[in-house]
């Protein structure tokens, strides 16, 4: 192949190639969960109430098919038009935005029920969400102006090669992990305060989910940065994706251990807000709310 091809175009796209790979590896781990997994979602779904969690829950859950239907193109098919490329890696981009903001809204939500409904914490979380969202739009909005594509240094690759795009995108990433501070910080000081105290088993596990959540968040936020700036430009969609991906099963995963926890007879309901039946429990005071 070194004898036909020039080596640099070879090495990119063995490195295009990596990516296909693991965005297929990607993809038929999800489709294995959603497999071993259909009844319980069947049964939270059928079961559980109809609010905003679990409208964003259901979001977060299955708009990776639709990033999957998205790549397709881009990981099979070859001799594509590079600017019919442009419009698949914005949905892409787009769609991986929807899950972060969903996947840190229904932490907003845990935050809320651990502060046992503040009104005042709800505008603070409410408006701090609007202000990080609004700039978001508009930071993925010129982004996609930015974005150029070409077709792959090899005619049998499929997809397009990512030639070159604006790193303003960052900005976006960074406004999540500045949110996610937030609502850790939120959470950390209420659990610190009543953690100790409380004999709820949910308030417990919401504790637990925050803090490792963020843990998680950060990391793939960090990782995510850092590929942007040492890596190759067709790895930064990559891990976007991948970050995603990871978040949304993360956040869906703890959703519905917390709604199965609550389902407990033994356990001390939790009940709140929108998210199934949660209660922020004060020394043996339940306070509900809706959001």
């Amino acid at each position: 192949m070194s004898a036909l091809y020039n080596p640099v175009d070879v090495s990119l796209a063995e490195g295009l190639q990596t990516v296909d790979f693991v965005f297929v590896a990607l993809a038929t781990i999800s489709v294995f969960d959603y497999a071993i997994n259909l009844d319980d979602e069947v049964m939270f779904i059928l079961n559980s109430r109809w609010t905003s969690a679990k409208v964003v829950y259901i979001i977060c859950r299955y708009t990776p098919f639709l990033i999957w239907g998205v790549q397709g193109p881009l990981i099979l098919e070859t001799n594509m038009d590079p600017s019919v490329c442009l419009p698949l890696f914005a949905g892409t981009t787009g769609l991986t935005m929807i899950i972060l903001c969903g996947s840190e809204y229904i932490f907003l939500l845990r935050t809320y029920a651990l502060w046992a409904c503040s009104r005042r914490v709800q505008v603070v979380l409410l408006a701090s969400f609007v202000v990080i969202l609004v700039p978001i739009v508009t930071v993925l909005a010129k982004y996609q102006t930015t974005v150029t594509t070409s077709k792959p240094p090899l005619s049998i690759m499929p997809g397009c090669n990512l030639q070159s795009h604006n790193q303003t995108f960052l900005a976006a990433y960074a406004l999540l992990v500045l949110f996610e501070l937030e609502v850790f910080i939120l959470s950390v000081y209420r659990v610190l305060k009543y953690y100790r105290d409380s004999r709820s088993q949910l308030l417990k596990i919401l504790a637990r989910h925050s803090i490792f959540y963020f843990a998680c968040a950060l990391a793939l936020g960090l990782m995510n940065i850092c590929a942007v700036f040492f890596l190759p430009n067709y790895f930064s969609g990559f891990f976007g994706v991948f970050q995603a991906i990871a978040q949304g099963l993360l956040v869906t995963k703890m959703q519905f251990y917390l709604w199965k926890a609550d389902q407990e007879p033994m356990l001390p309901s939790l009940s709140t807000i929108d998210f199934p039946n949660v209660v922020a429990e004060r020394t043996g005071v339940q306070y509900h709310c809706q959001m």
